[in-house]
């Protein structure tokens, strides 16, 4: 008898655990490409997409469905950001390398928009078991804004930001270049170095925007006379330098005699109010004989002072046997000057408070910062932008130093001590790089503590960011000698410098002064106003208080306290004025403006 077969009907079919194992894998796999933050496209041998993530459909523009089973090239256009021109395709390279291949360096991406961006890429090939190629993994980034914040800072480290012609350290950079080429290849340049007649008038009687326009039409002027592989700058204030490449003396004089008659011929209006200017050129060759940048620049300058003395909007030209009288021509002024003021007691101390942003800043210490200022005979106050290069280039800034310690101790001794306020006085006091130098400077400082009783917890010692960097090793003995005595310690200018927080970690400082330059821009430039929130942000990480410079407006300080920046310090707080002025009046001007932020 037959035996009827039962058939089992609905019933699914099991399946082996090998198979569970490889969906489970590739479910993960697939949620794993989800997930991660960079795009991710994964190819088979021959170049066809299989794996296409969303951060991928994100950037590119296509879809997954539109994407896979497409070849590498048909949905990726890899350009040289530089040249626009394309670069060979990531996979035919990969495919001829066989190793993992790395894009970093001016690379961008079209997608199917047009629009470009930067990316940041790299190519892994797959192999099986027995080695044979059968892919690639190839993922990527967008760094478009982390590129142009890159640039946009590599742009600002070389050029002037009011007139986008280069700074004075790119100018000192080419013309170093040009000494060394004049040396090597017995060639022939020159260097003329401008200062503007008349700006001050145009400045004071009209305020610093309508000096700031004139800046911007006079550099247009003179750009205007040079030939186009030559190179202006703007080295500071009305100061401009030019570097004539491959030109003789005489060329270069009939060069700067054009540029004169050009800004004569040129009309400035301020609120119709019509203004004409001169400019005095010091002319002088880069010859072979020629061994170094900085005289260069001084024997420019002191031909730049004769040509001003001689009633300006000339050139002079120098030769070679004035060389040195041009070159200590004018800086010798103020060194005379100077040495008068040791002498008749001609220095005075002024001070500008630093006030607490913000109603939770439980500062409440009275905090000033000291500034040196150098009086005439008459009683005209000389700015120290006008005395202090001098000073600095005589190696004169560590007896102003020691000026502006023992005249301040003095003053502490028989003015303020016993009569601080409640909540504490804190005085900032500015050491120069070249002071920092001085092997003897630390020694004097602790021996005025000692001498005039004065407590060091009310002592807080500024050092610029340039000068800490460029003498690093000194700069952290001194700070950690007079930080075991109580004093704190203000790093000034942060920001100036693409190096600044790689320093930063290593100076022991209590605060961080964000150099003004920034600050002043913050209302109108979205680029400073980043840049300060994440100097602040970054100081509070490493336990830093911050402190804004050149805080001019009340909106200025008003953005400063969204930021939480904690100090201001600035013309809208208060001017700096002499001590007595600024002792007794403490800033009652300003209580009212500050009371809704600091009180």
């Amino acid at each position: 008898m037959a035996i009827k077969k039962t058939v089992r009907k609905n019933v699914p079919v099991k399946k082996n655990s090998v198979y569970n194992s490889l969906y489970l894998e590739k479910e993960c796999n697939r949620a794993i490409l989800a997930s991660v933050g960079e795009a991710v496209i994964i190819t088979d041998s021959k170049g066809k997409i299989i794996r296409f993530n969303p951060e991928a459909q994100k950037l590119t523009g296509f879809s997954r469905h539109q994407a896979e089973n497409s070849f590498f090239q048909e949905v990726i256009t890899v350009i040289d950001s530089v040249t626009g021109k394309p670069v060979e395709n990531p996979f035919r390279q990969l495919l001829r390398r066989r190793e993992i291949l790395r894009f970093d360096k001016h690379v961008a991406m079209i997608n199917p928009r047009g629009v470009h961006f930067s990316i940041e890429s790299a190519a892994s090939p797959m192999f099986d078991g027995n080695r044979r190629f059968i892919g690639m993994v190839f993922v990527f980034r967008d760094i478009s804004e982390c590129r142009d914040l890159t640039l946009e800072m590599s742009y600002r480290e070389i050029h002037d930001e009011l007139t986008g012609l280069y700074n004075r350290v790119k100018f000192k950079e080419r013309l170093e270049a040009l000494v060394r080429d004049a040396a090597e290849h017995n060639r022939q340049h020159a260097l003329l170095y401008l200062d503007l007649d008349k700006f001050k008038v145009i400045n004071d009687t009209c305020g610093h925007e309508a000096g700031d326009q004139l800046l911007k039409q006079i550099s247009e002027v003179i750009q205007g006379k040079v030939r186009q592989s030559d190179l202006v700058a703007r080295l500071g204030g009305d100061e401009f330098g030019v570097l004539l490449v491959h030109c003789p003396l005489k060329k270069a004089d009939e060069i700067a005699a054009g540029i004169c008659k050009a800004v004569n011929k040129f009309h400035f209006a301020w609120k119709d109010n019509p203004f004409t200017v001169g400019v005095s050129i010091g002319v002088v060759g880069i010859k072979s004989s020629n061994n170094n940048a900085d005289n260069l620049l001084s024997a420019a300058d002191g031909s730049c002072y004769i040509a001003k003395e001689k009633g300006g909007s000339r050139a002079h030209l120098h030769i070679e046997d004035d060389l040195e009288l041009s070159r200590r021509h004018g800086e010798m002024q103020y060194i005379s000057r100077i040495a008068r003021a040791f002498e008749h007691d001609l220095f005075r101390l002024f001070y500008q408070p630093i006030v607490p942003i913000g109603k939770d800043n439980t500062s409440k210490a009275v905090w000033y910062e000291i500034l040196i200022r150098m009086m005439e005979e008459n009683g005209t106050v000389v700015a120290p932008m006008n005395f202090l290069p001098a000073a600095e280039r005589y190696d004169l800034m560590p007896s102003i130093d020691r000026w502006v310690f023992s005249t301040f101790f003095a003053f502490y001794k028989n003015r303020i001590s016993g009569h601080a306020q409640p909540g504490g006085f804190i005085c900032d006091i500015n050491v120069s790089g070249m002071t920092l130098n001085d092997d003897s400077f630390l020694d004097f400082v602790k021996g005025l503590f000692i001498d005039y009783n004065v407590p060091p917890q009310n002592i807080c010692i500024e050092i610029t960011e340039t000068s800490a960097i460029a003498n690093l090793n000194q700069a952290i003995h001194f700070i950690n000698e007079l930080k075991t005595l109580g004093c704190k310690f203000s790093l000034d200018d942060f920001g100036s410098g693409l190096s600044s927080f790689k320093y930063l970690k290593h100076l022991p400082i209590d605060y961080l002064k964000i150099d003004g330059s920034f600050v002043k821009n913050i209302m109108n430039n979205s680029f400073d106003s980043a840049i300060v929130a994440t100097i602040n942000e970054i100081g509070h990480l490493m336990g830093i208080k911050t402190v804004a410079e050149f805080v001019e407006t009340k909106e200025i300080f008003e953005k400063l306290h969204m930021l939480k920046v904690d100090f201001a310090q600035g013309y809208w707080i208060a001017m700096p004025c002499p001590r007595e002025e600024s002792l007794k009046k403490n800033m009652k001007k300003n209580n009212k403006n500050l009371e809704q932020f600091c009180v």
